[in-house]
Parts: C-alpha cells; structure tokens; sequence
C-alpha cells in the first residue's frame, strides 16, 4: 500500500498551544466571548493569522458565524508564502496536515484537477514551515463538526491578471459544500493611529471589492482572489471585527492590525419572502383559471394592490408538472417584463403555448403543481466554469440557442447528457457544446413551488 503522508505542525507551541487539552479550551474560550449573528448563506471569511493570543478573538468572531453549518464539506484556505518567494499559487500533495487537534484529510481528488490549471502547481517545500494556513485549521477543526476535506492554497507574488484568472478556474469548483477561507494580517509596526488609517482603506474594499493600492495586507492576492470570487457570484462582503495587537500588549507604539469579514451569497429565501412568493404561486393558478373560465383572456386587477418589489422586472420561468412529470415550462431569460406580469404570462405560456406538449385542459389544472423560478441576470462563462448543480445555462451557436434552468441538473445522469440534450433542445448536433463557436452563459435561480 502507498504510504500516506502527513504535513506535521510547524508553529505549535508557539503560535498557538501544542497540547490537545489547552489548544481547545483556549479556542472554545474565545468562543463563548464571540457572538452568533444568524447569518444565512456564508460563502467565505477573512481571518487573521497571527498568534492566537493576538488575533485568536478576531478570527474566532468570523469562525462563530458558521457554528451551526452543517453543509460544509470542503475547505478552501489561501495564505499568503512568507517563506519563500513564488509567482504563482503552490499546492500540497500531503494526503493529511496535522494540528494537535488530530489530522485533517485533504481533498486530494480536487487538488490533483485544479493542479491542472495555470499558476497552481505542488510545491511542499513552501509551506513546510509557512504558518499562515496552519494556524486557521484548528479553529475550523474546533467549529465544523461533520466530515470535511482540506484544500491549502499558499499564495506567492500573483499578477492580478493571473488572479482573475485563478478565481474562474477556482470557481468551477466551488460548490454550495464549499468554504473559502482568506488569511492574512493587515499593516504592520506602524502606530495605532496610522495603522487604523491604513487598515481602514482594507476595510473600506470588503464594499467596493476592488483592492485599495494603500491596503498593507500580506493576504493581498487572496484577499483579490476572493474579491473576483465574489464578483463571478455575487456574494456581499461585511466586516466582523477589527482590532490590533496594541489592544492586547497596550503598547500603541508599533501594531499590527486585524480584521475578520464574512461573504455571503444570495440564498433562496433573501430575495422574497413566503408571502411573495405565496402571491406569485396564487396569481399564476388564479391566471391560468381565469383564462380557461373567460375565453383565455388574460386577468387583470389594479397594479396598486401588488407589492412594489413584485413591479421590478426580473427574468423568470413559470414550469407546470403533473403527476411529477413536466406539463409544461416557457420564461424569459432576461428582465424585460415586470415580475407579477411575468408571471401571468409565462403561466399561461406553460398552459397553453408549449410546443412540446398539447394544451392544458380545465380538467387537468386541479392535478397540475406550478413551480417558480426567478432568474439573476445571465454572465457570459467558459464551459469549464460551468457549475453543476448550480447554474443554469444559456446555449447559443449562430441563430440557434436554448437554456436549461439549474433545477434540470436533478434529472440527468451525466454532464454530457446536460448539454447533449441541451444542444438538442437548441435544435443542434448533440455535441454541438464542444464546439469553439457555441457560446455560453449563466445565471441562478431562486426556485418556489406550490
């Protein structure tokens, strides 16, 4: 059999505690002094990396918000080399890292794909005695209570362009499963005032995400990575807490500074409450009804009585299944009708207008369940960086083009049948999705049903 490998602790004892016992209680002590804000949908943190007596508050202040996560399966953390200069990104090929806490697995099936993209390649060498990934795993040992894999990613000196690119090739991997976790301290041995002047400016980027030149943070390429990261998705950056070293040495004189920040996605309840989404259900059945009862002419009512968020136009998809099978499914990938009137008309699309199927009966409504799907607006993407499982698709290739909504991943068996059948649906050669002329986009969907 191969022999594993293990990366041990290079900083225990010094970092923080090498014994078990006190590593724990040291870290479930920051714990209880860290409060639980209820946030949905994190997708990254920031977090310090200096020694735990130090900065173990403020990390722990970050790490306390995914207390209660139990979708994590993967860990992505990037550090910054402050070892050895490199121009690109190194990759472990240990198979374990070791803490005193006991030995996180790394994902090696993952790692040895995306070694296959540019500016990442193995190099155990660099972060053989590098701290700034091994000081963040005990504390996600301490608060990810189900089976999770380890990706360490040591960053060296990156162009920004090899960043951005980095962050698509990155993307294609990251999964709802999936934690990204950025390390690194802010200014250093500067005094508290013109630390906090100068960290301000990193604070102020978490907003903008565009990285501010006079930001001094060692994590600086993780922290772009994660800022291109959260464009490609829209995640929103929010500051946990920040402080410095003077806060516990009281020595002002020459501090280095500290911050924790979260990112968050959308999630499937941000955008419209239970209500709204209970009225739009309602008037798509309400609409089909009235069509069947008044000669398919098309409900009407005062627009003053609809909610203002429901006014805003948004892409959306009416889909109506019986007997769990499609009856029908017809939307509009982008915004160009407001959303309750969307609604009202892909409903009646779905009912009547399908292709694929024969017009809905009056009597088949009672059996029919109507589901709703509210579309962000499509990005253009590269094939490789498709999601699965999360995205839907826009296939285009001269004249000819067709989407698949993300919930139409649950229904097939492979990624070949995705796009196979998605080329057909455009009306193209099965693997016309390998061609250099078919064009791709993509955009999520926050989906409802009755």
């Amino acid at each position: 059999m191969e022999e594993k490998i293990t990366r041990l602790p290079a900083v225990s004892g010094q970092f923080y505690p090498n014994d078990k016992n006190q590593l724990s209680k040291m870290i479930n002590n920051f714990f209880s002094l860290s409060e639980n804000k209820n946030i949905d949908g994190i997708k990254a943190v920031i977090v310090p990396h200096a020694g735990y007596i130090y900065s173990g508050q403020i990390a722990s202040d970050a790490f306390k918000q995914i207390e209660n996560y139990s979708n994590i399966e993967r860990v992505i953390v990037i550090g910054p080399s402050h070892h050895e200069y490199m121009t690109n990104f190194a990759l472990s090929r240990a198979d374990f890292w070791q803490t005193p806490m006991g030995n996180v697995e790394l994902d090696k099936e993952t790692i040895n794909k995306i070694e296959k993209f540019n500016e990442l390649e193995f190099n155990d060498n660099a972060s053989q005695e590098e701290h700034s990934i091994e000081v963040v795993i005990p504390f996600l040992q301490y608060v990810i209570k189900n089976n999770w894999k380890l990706i360490p990613i040591l960053a060296g000196q990156v162009s920004d362009e090899n960043i951005k690119n980095t962050a698509k090739n990155l993307n294609s991997i990251i999964d709802d499963k999936t934690l990204i976790v950025i390390s690194s301290d802010l200014s250093h041995y500067y005094e508290k005032k013109k630390a906090s002047e100068l960290d301000q400016k990193c604070i102020d980027s978490i907003k903008t995400l565009e990285f501010d030149s006079e930001c001094e943070a060692c994590g600086e390429v993780g922290i772009k990575l994660l800022f291109e990261l959260a464009k490609l998705n829209n995640w929103k950056g929010e500051l946990i807490k920040y402080g410095d070293s003077g806060d516990i040495t009281k020595d002002n004189s020459q501090v280095v500074g500290y911050m924790s920040a979260i990112f968050v996605g959308e999630n499937k309840n941000e955008n419209y409450s239970e209500s709204d989404k209970k009225f739009l259900l309602n008037l798509a059945r309400n609409t089909i009804d009235y069509a069947f009862k008044n000669n398919g002419k098309l409900m009407t009512f005062d627009e003053n009585t609809i909610p203002n968020n429901l006014k805003e136009k948004r892409g959306v998809f009416v889909t109506l299944n019986k007997d769990e099978k499609l009856r029908g499914c017809i939307g509009y990938i982008e915004a160009i009708e407001k959303l309750y009137k969307a609604v009202q008309l892909n409903a009646l699309s779905a009912a009547f207008d399908d292709p694929r199927f024969n017009p809905l009966s009056e009597s088949e409504l009672k059996n029919v369940k109507i589901e709703i799907s509210i579309l962000t607006i499509p990005q253009a993407c590269e094939f490789e960086n498709i999601r699965k499982d999360i995205d839907g698709v826009v296939l285009k290739n001269g004249r000819f083009g067709a989407t698949y909504l993300p919930q139409v991943w649950e229904n097939v068996a492979s990624v070949d049948e995705f796009f196979g059948s998605l080329c057909q649906k455009a009306g193209l050669d099965w693997d016309c999705y390998k061609d250099k002329n078919t064009k791709f986009s993509t955009y999520q969907a926050e989906v409802f049903s009755e």
